[in-house]
C-alpha cells in the first residue's frame, strides 16, 4: 500500500495539528483516552520492583556495612 492510496485530509501535518484534532473531535480526555490498560500493567510491575529494590538495598547494605 502506498502513501497515495491514504486520505490526504486525515493524516495530520505535525504534531500540534493531530493534538489540536483529537482535542477538538474528543475533548480533553480523549488524549487520554486507552492509558488505564497501561496503568493497570505498569503499575504492579513497577510497586514490585520498587518493594525489591528497597528491600535488597537495605539487607544488602547491613551485611556489607
Amino acid at each position: 500500500m502506498s502513501s497515495s492510496t491514504f486520505n490526504k485530509s486525515v493524516k495530520p501535518d505535525f504534531p500540534a495539528d493531530c493534538f489540536r484534532k483529537t482535542y477538538v473531535k474528543e475533548g480533553f480526555f480523549g488524549m487520554y483516552r486507552g492509558s488505564a490498560v497501561n496503568i493497570l500493567l505498569i503499575t504492579p510491575e513497577k510497586a514490585i520492583k520498587l518493594t525489591a529494590n528497597d528491600f535488597f538495598r537495605h539487607r544488602l547494605s547491613d551485611r556489607l556495612g
